[in-house]
């Protein structure tokens, strides 16, 4: 797919909402979205540490994935909303 990101032009890169953005920066090639656009929230509604501890060895995997979620988000987004309270604490 590439970096969706790049496809916005500067003057209008102000905000961006990101939908599940643990998620999608996963695997995320391009530009920091922070760095790209001036104002990025993220949007998380999905427990994926509930699913990742379903799987074999799921304590260790969600324990991982909590670390992953939160740094990804860390670095892609100026704030993060929950809207679930069943979703993990990101920063």
């Amino acid at each position: 797919v590439g970096d969706l990101a790049s496809v916005v032009p500067s003057h209008e890169a102000d905000v961006a909402v990101l939908e599940e953005p643990e998620h999608l920066n996963w695997y995320h090639h391009g530009e920091r979205w922070t760095r790209r656009f001036h104002h990025v929230v993220g949007i998380v509604h999905t427990n994926y540490l509930e699913y990742a501890r379903r799987e074999q060895q799921g304590t260790l995997k969600a324990a991982m994935l909590r670390y992953v979620n939160a740094w990804v988000c860390r670095t892609q987004c100026h704030k993060v909303v929950k809207l679930s309270g069943a979703v993990q604490d990101l920063p």
